[in-house]
């Protein structure tokens, strides 16, 4: 048995040894005690591929050439591998290499598998770089996945005898809140109708898509949230309207999102604005990355990423809304248009609005 002592709330706990990867949250102050570490060193084309578009989205996989210069930035000391990329994926095979980041891990083998037999068979490759191609692109799909990058336990863990200390067993709470590894989606009905609930209490009836209030507007009118995800414990909403602006930062200069201003604002003024303090102690605090440096915030803007991946609940998204990604100047933040992540973006301190996100336990919907 686990003894696990939080390092936030420095509360006890304790765990059968089997059931320590399940462990993701404090069950006393819900603090998310697990995240992903950062791919390390970039050393390789496998972990070079998943930094280039974990920072700048899938887009960057529309022709090799387009990604050939990230790579180059990234691994300057491996110039034949990158060269054997951009020249062996033609704008076929990088569409095909795409497609498997959507792919479960069968249906990737088997992309992996053919996308080998025609470099072999059709470009001339020899097997030995061929393997090499194919082995750092799956790798990249994995930690697109989460997976491969090591865990983190923001708590103590020491083993202790269960038989002999007279312990009461907790249980902890799973929490899968955090946005930096693929969500488990737990969807409850396809309609895409758009249905707004009452503020407290809510029916049990609620499902990814729907539209409810949280908070108020300073003139007193209900925030309007959009339920992106929901897992076990929480739901992810993501503001709906498109009244609120802000600037990324108080400067035009390359700025990241934890040094941003509008993250210092989203974090106090925003939520002392428009929550009540009963409404703030059900949002929680979570770890997300951004360009592989995590920051634990409760209220956040999506990354291309994620806007890619809840494309389809962006309703009248036609105003542009910032991203919390760089663009692809210095100086430039990504900005969601035109139906999706526009990577060119704006300056860091021009004014555009703002559709924040943040999770909200699934208490709030049953009280």
């Amino acid at each position: 048995m686990k003894q696990l002592k939080c390092l936030c709330c420095n509360k006890i706990w304790y765990v059968d040894d089997a059931e320590l990867d399940s462990v993701n949250t404090c069950p006393f102050c819900s603090t998310l005690i697990r995240h992903r570490d950062s791919i390390g060193d970039i050393d390789t084309l496998g972990k070079a591929l998943y930094k280039a578009i974990s920072t700048e989205g899938l887009d960057l996989l529309m022709s090799s050439g387009k990604i050939s210069g990230y790579l180059l930035d990234l691994i300057p000391d491996l110039k034949k591998e990158v060269r054997i990329f951009t020249k062996t994926f033609d704008d076929d095979y990088i569409a095909l290499y795409r497609s498997a980041f959507d792919q479960n891990e069968n249906d990737i083998l088997v992309t992996i598998n053919k996308l080998k037999s025609l470099f072999i068979e059709e470009e001339g490759l020899s097997e030995v770089w061929a393997d090499m191609l194919c082995e750092n692109c799956q790798i990249a799909i994995s930690y697109y996945k989460g997976k491969g990058l090591p865990d983190v336990l923001s708590a103590e863990i020491d083993d202790i005898d269960s038989e002999h200390c007279g312990i009461v067993k907790e249980e902890p709470r799973t929490n899968n809140s955090s946005l930096l590894s693929t969500p488990s989606r737990i969807t409850t009905g396809k309609s895409d109708k758009t249905e707004i609930k009452n503020n407290a209490p809510l029916s049990i009836d609620y499902k990814v898509g729907q539209v409810i209030k949280f908070g108020r507007h300073e003139n007193g009118d209900p925030m309007h949230w959009r339920i992106i995800e929901i897992d076990d414990r929480l739901a992810l909403l993501h503001y709906s309207g498109a009244d609120l602006e802000q600037r990324f930062h108080d400067k035009d200069i390359d700025v990241l999102w934890k040094d941003c201003k509008l993250r210092e604002w989203l974090n106090h003024d925003f939520i002392v604005q428009h929550f009540t303090s009963e409404e703030e102690k059900l949002i929680f605090q979570v770890n997300i990355e951004t360009a592989g440096i995590i920051t634990q915030d409760k209220v956040f803007c999506l990354s291309i990423n994620e806007a890619n991946m809840y494309k389809k609940y962006m309703k009248d998204s036609y105003k542009p809304w910032l991203l919390r990604d760089k663009g692809k100047e210095n100086g430039y933040i990504a900005t969601y248009e035109h139906d999706g992540p526009y990577l060119w973006g704006v300056g860091a301190n021009d004014k555009r609005g703002i559709r924040p996100a943040l999770y909200i336990s699934k208490r709030y919907f049953t009280n």
